[in-house]
């Protein structure tokens, strides 16, 4: 019987990753948990302010 040395095999992934790891652009396509919370935060603040403007604008009318 003869031995003989076999390659690695080297599997690609179904999903690709984008390659950046900071901007604009990795924020939306992120799936880390915590990005996905502080967006989530950054977000309901965002409307909260929103808000507090619209019931201003509604109380000077």
């Amino acid at each position: 019987m003869a031995v003989t040395a076999q390659e690695p095999v080297t599997r690609r992934s179904a999903f690709q990753r984008p390659s950046a790891e900071t901007g604009f652009w990795s924020w939306i396509t992120t799936v880390d948990h915590k990005r996905i919370g502080i967006m989530y935060w950054v977000t309901a603040f965002f409307f909260f302010l929103v808000g507090g403007i619209e019931a201003l604008l509604i109380r000077v009318q």
